[in-house]
């Protein structure tokens, strides 16, 4: 087809990859670089056959191990989120940001560069119109976006200590099948 060279990645991982987002974004991942994918749903700690590997976000010496496995990746996606159907459970809340704050600082420590967390576009509450992101929520939000918008926060003030890159995407909308 047209255009210069392929863009090609060493290495990628994604957490949340047999999720909807993940299932999808994991084949275009796939194109230009190695990617490993993980989940911590218990379903796939045992499952040899799997192309999606088992990773308990909450240890640091798991996270390590993978790491020294794999290779620290170029790019990590974060796209993993636990209790997506029970906003305002305020466990879940608080077991995805211990997961998303030992993620980003155990791979940093362990020297990747480039952090991209997957968050929602609830974070921006109620508002409507032209959003940019340096404005707060608007009115109420439930325990997934204040989780959400711990992980990014926490995100970003790490990477601006360990002068590192922190990507925060908020997508709109996604439906499932």
């Amino acid at each position: 087809m047209g255009g210069g060279p392929k863009l090609t990645i060493r290495a990628l991982c994604i957490t949340g990859s047999s999720g909807f987002i993940g299932m999808n974004l994991a084949p275009l991942l796939n194109e230009n670089s190695e990617l490993h994918c993980f989940s911590n749903n218990l379903m796939y700690k045992n499952k040899a056959s799997s192309n999606i590997n088992y990773l308990d976000y909450s240890s640091q010496a798991e996270i390590i191990k993978a790491v020294n496995d794999y290779g620290v990746p170029d790019v990590f996606f974060h796209l993993g989120w636990g209790g997506r159907t029970d906003p305002e459970n305020v466990l879940l809340k608080e077991n995805n940001v211990k997961d998303g704050e030992m993620l980003i600082k155990s791979l940093y420590k362990k020297g990747l560069s480039k952090f991209v967390f997957i968050g929602s576009c609830n974070e921006y509450g109620g508002r409507t119109g032209s959003l940019s992101e340096d404005m707060k929520p608007l009115g109420q939000i439930n325990n997934y976006t204040k989780g959400k918008i711990e992980v990014a926060s926490i995100g970003f003030r790490e990477a601006k200590r360990q002068n590192k890159i922190f990507i925060h995407v908020r997508v709109f909308y996604v439906f499932g099948p």
